[in-house]
């Protein structure tokens, strides 16, 4: 095969997403097995340590199976210009950050009318319980590098594009937004997740660059880290 044949051929496939897709539905069925049958005796450290290991050799597996089966496709997304991008997408946050906010504090409010108390994500809960400097800095690396990462290169690097073969833009800007927000499994926070899904595709469609997407989201996870530890001792009391 010709490499022109071999780079039209070397495109994300939908029928893979949704492969990936339910891999991760049954790896986070899996998952919460494990942690009922195992951990329930032992304490929340243990059990974030396990959690984040075993979350990142399963992205990693699914990164590098993406990888080998579209080196070319790859090859070129992260091709890109770098430091650029990232930075482009690290400055384009506080753009984003008030309606994110607004629809969040709105959500929220629409939640407790109906009568349901909203929980917080499960990652304030994390740091906000965490004693051992050691499994904070774990939690910090999965959640501040590893997930910006490993997440755009899968839902915005290949799910996205995935989509576009089969629906609209604006369509597979709205599905590939979706089902991230799922992947979150906390309902009270879903239709923030939703809109960061939404800026997410839509950075990663006007720029054509993966990294612009990959510093949005370090910048949401960095700041949304630091305003938890600066305000630990409030969020304890909750």
């Amino acid at each position: 095969m010709k490499k022109r044949e071999l780079l039209e051929n070397d495109s994300p496939d939908f029928n893979i997403s949704i492969i990936i897709i339910s891999f991760f539905v049954i790896f986070s069925i899996f998952l919460s097995f494990l942690k009922i049958k195992f951990f329930k005796p032992y304490n929340l450290e243990q059990e974030i340590l396990f959690s984040s290991i075993f979350s990142f050799i399963i992205e990693l597996s699914v990164i590098l199976y993406l990888f080998f089966i579209y080196p070319f496709y790859f090859v070129s997304l992260l091709n890109k210009n770098m430091v650029k991008g990232f930075l482009k997408g690290f400055f384009f946050y506080p753009i984003f950050v008030p309606p994110v906010s607004i629809l969040t504090f709105l959500s929220y409010h629409l939640f407790k009318k109906f009568g349901l108390k909203p929980l917080p994500q499960e990652i304030i809960f994390l740091y906000t319980k965490i004693k051992s400097p050691y499994i904070l800095s774990i939690l910090l690396f999965f959640s501040c590098i590893i997930a910006p990462f490993f997440e755009e290169i899968i839902f915005r690097g290949f799910i996205y594009p995935s989509f576009k073969k089969k629906f609209t833009i604006f369509f597979s800007i709205f599905l590939s937004a979706l089902i991230f927000s799922l992947f979150h499994f906390n309902i009270f926070v879903m239709i923030g997740v939703f809109l960061l899904g939404v800026i997410l595709a839509y950075l990663f469609e006007k720029t054509e660059n993966i990294w612009t997407s990959i510093g949005f989201h370090f910048a949401n996870n960095f700041f949304v880290t630091l305003f938890i530890m600066l305000e630990k001792n409030n969020l304890n009391k909750f």
